[in-house]
């Protein structure tokens, strides 16, 4: 590339996302960005190191700049959608889905809020909110994020399941947005878990932040919590999820957030993503959705796309995983049924299969 086509890139930093942010060096305080076009990111199940890029290619950018440029809101700030989701909901199958929908521009779960769910949950978090390096730093995370190909599109986020405490955040803001919370019940995902085996890493990615969230209505000293099974440390992941974006909807009930059950969604996915379409303001007609509903998007799999998706397959293992983890997820359900007794959910979302 030639320093033409790099300044050009450059350029149009502010409005186009030809340069993917993908994500932030604080100690040497620069923004890591790469090359992307609108195939790579449909391609990409994640936006984090799994992504398909343009080349190998990085480019470092001073977070100062970047905070100068994109720290503040506009007049008429680009609005954002939102997915947020317990973790194998579904999620990812439903983003390549709304993907296809015209004005629609989907990141896949981007490293940058990731960062910023961490932040959020640092020692020193409201010393920055107080000082307002918090508003500065989540206003440029989503101006960088907002950003289209074309001035009709909306983006589309879908956030890593570790987000949901960026929700009020994201909702108290001037700039327009609408979610989604797409849940399973606790059962289907301990099974998912546990027929791919996913256990420590989840732990290992999110259940220090969950202990932060969440502590405080936990009847457990912090040694207990740390000395917990591994199922129930990854069902308390669920729980967090669930009680922070339920809290949510019951305090803002203003319908910008729709709560989406998995099971419904593929019991009815013609009507379903019929109704995100218009939650989202994504014109669509009959023929559209059922396209999508035919095409090869649900005939893949979600995060596999040159691997066919298996209905039966896919059910028989999930069979085997209930009756292979049949005591671990029955405690799990029981400890999570026994803790929640004393925790008003805010919305009447199902904490288990009915």
């Amino acid at each position: 590339m030639n320093n033409k086509q790099l300044n050009d890139l450059f350029d149009d930093l502010p409005t186009s996302p030809r340069m993917f942010p993908e994500e932030i060096d604080f100690e040497e305080r620069v923004v890591h960005f790469c090359r992307m076009n609108r195939e790579t990111y449909a391609l990409s199940a994640f936006l984090d190191d799994r992504k398909t890029r343009i080349d190998r290619n990085n480019y470092k950018v001073r977070l100062d700049y970047i905070l100068n440029n994109f720290g503040s809101i506009n007049s008429t700030p680009r609005a954002i959608n939102w997915i947020f989701h317990t973790p194998h909901s579904g999620s990812t199958l439903i983003a390549r889905a709304l993907n296809e929908l015209e004005g629609s521009f989907v990141l896949k779960e981007p490293t940058l809020l990731v960062q910023a769910s961490s932040l959020k949950r640092h020692p020193k978090f409201q010393q920055w909110e107080r000082s307002r390096d918090w508003h500065r730093f989540f206003t440029m995370v989503q101006e960088l994020l907002s950003r289209t190909f074309t001035k009709t599109d909306v983006a589309l986020i879908k956030t890593t399941s570790v987000c949901h405490n960026l929700v009020d955040d994201i909702f108290c803001s001037t700039r327009p947005a609408r979610g989604l919370f797409l849940y399973s019940s606790l059962e289907k995902y301990l099974i998912s878990l546990y027929k791919g085996n996913y256990l420590d890493a989840y732990i290992n990615a999110g259940f220090e932040g969950v202990l932060h969230d969440i502590r405080h209505l936990l009847p457990l000293e912090s040694g207990e919590v740390e000395k917990l099974p591994h199922n129930r440390k990854v069902a308390l992941l669920w729980l967090s999820v669930v009680i922070s974006l339920s809290t949510y909807m019951k305090d803002n009930p203003d319908k910008k957030m729709l709560a989406l059950d998995c099971q419904q969604f593929f019991s009815e996915r013609e009507a379903s993503l019929a109704i995100l379409a218009d939650h989202f303001g994504y014109p669509h007609d009959i023929v559209s959705i059922e396209t999508i509903i035919n095409g090869p998007i649900f005939n893949r799999d979600a995060k596999m796309e040159n691997r066919r998706w298996d209905a039966a397959a896919a059910s028989d293992i999930n069979q085997r995983a209930r009756n292979r983890f049949s005591a671990e997820i029955e405690d799990a359900l029981y400890w999570i049924e026994e803790l929640s007794s004393n925790i008003k959910l805010q919305h009447p979302i199902p904490l288990f299969s009915q």
